[in-house]
């Protein structure tokens, strides 16, 4: 009976490893998002909802939880990324130096909500940096 019990909590602990680490995968990828401003605004939260319970100052958690509603209307923004079809159509693929090269960058919101105002690199050349192209 130990032998089975044994042996059920080694598979459940192996399934919840295995679980475990494909969670971690997703939230690692979306952690990679935050800037280091943003980790900045965790740390001034945590530090100030902190001392300020301990203290009993209430400035200083007032300030943590304006961080943290803060942090908490920029989700949205991070977790929901825009979906872009993007095409460059070129009239011809090889040009000689000087010769002017033509070319059009189409680009359409494929998702079902409205697309946010971005911008689009298109580097050519020396990847100049006025190639960037604003849309509204």
């Amino acid at each position: 009976m130990r032998g089975r019990l044994f042996s059920l909590a080694r598979a459940v602990a192996a399934r919840v490893g295995v679980v475990a680490r494909r969670a971690w995968v997703v939230v690692r990828a979306r952690l990679r998002v935050a800037t280091t401003l943003g980790w900045s605004l965790v740390a001034v939260a945590v530090l100030a909802l902190v001392l300020g319970g301990v203290f009993g100052w209430g400035e200083l958690a007032a300030l943590g939880l304006g961080a943290v509603l803060v942090m908490a209307s920029a989700i949205p923004f991070v977790l929901i990324r825009p979906v872009y079809d993007v095409a460059i159509e070129l009239a011809a693929h090889r040009v000689r130096v000087g010769e002017r090269a033509v070319g059009r960058l189409v680009v359409r919101g494929a998702g079902r909500r409205t697309s946010p105002a971005t911008t689009v690199r298109l580097p050519v050349g020396a990847a100049r940096p006025d190639s960037d192209a604003r849309l509204p």
